[in-house]
């Protein structure tokens, strides 16, 4: 075979190695990006801990952790709450518009690390592993048993329930224990607070995290009072709001 022939050849075969993609019927790698911040995350979208079917005991999550110190404070001042979070957390609020029956605002607050996020138009910062999420709503329209009903009839295994208080704020607690942990507070309708707004929080932890952390971060929670607000010396972050209509 003429030399120039199988230098063509290996040629080829060398390009075809090393650049597979460029030629027809090769798979094209897509490029993933990070994760966006959770805008609606729904309770019942919390990962079940173990198939209703299961028989095996549940493993007893992580607690030989140290938690970061919370040394960052957080506010939001037109839902009339603070929380305390490590230095190199935040949060965002998204308005939710309701549906059906649920009429009115629905008000998401996501927390956790904020990232760098590279994109066409530079560096932005986010939220792209949401650890705790708030849900603010007003406490006249009594949905407060609906989230009640949704820890209990989606979560796997079935959460154990108990009353707990938090800075005067008195909470029913959720806990589903399997590989790693979901948890739920609802408020209850006497300690909505003094704006008339109710709170929803829950969050995952899974066997490699730390729930004593996100626990010690909840226990920080308070309501702000009118007077707090009225003065404007609250101290903190104030968390940034992401309205869509406006």
């Amino acid at each position: 075979m003429d030399k120039t022939v199988i230098a063509l050849i290996l040629l080829f075969l060398t390009v075809l190695v090393e650049y597979p993609m460029i030629f027809p019927g090769q798979p094209v790698a897509t490029p993933i990006e990070s994760p966006a911040a959770i805008i609606n995350p729904s309770i019942s979208q919390i990962p079940s801990q173990t198939p209703q079917n299961s028989t095996e005991a549940t493993p007893i999550i992580r607690q030989n952790c140290t938690p970061l110190p919370l040394t960052k404070s957080l506010k939001d001042s037109e839902l009339w709450f603070t929380i305390r979070v490590p230095e190199d957390w935040n949060a965002t609020t998204v308005w939710e518009r309701g549906y059906g029956t649920w009429i009115g605002y629905y008000f998401y607050t996501v927390l956790g690390v904020e990232e760098p996020v590279y994109n066409q138009t530079g560096i932005t910062r986010r939220i792209n592993s949401t650890r705790i999420t708030i849900m603010t709503y007003a406490i006249t329209r009594n949905q407060d048993q609906d989230y009640r009903n949704d820890f209990r009839q989606n979560w796997i295994p079935t959460p154990v329930e108990s009353t707990e208080t938090i800075n005067g704020i008195v909470f029913d607690r959720f806990e589903s224990k399997g590989e790693g942990a979901a948890v739920g507070y609802v408020v209850k309708k006497a300690s909505a607070n003094e704006r008339g707004y109710a709170t929803v929080i829950w969050y995952y932890v899974s066997p490699s995290q730390c729930q004593e952390e996100i626990e010690n971060i909840i226990h920080t929670f308070r309501y702000l009072t009118e007077r707090q607000i009225l003065l404007g010396n609250v101290p903190g972050v104030e968390i940034s709001i992401f309205h869509p209509d406006r």
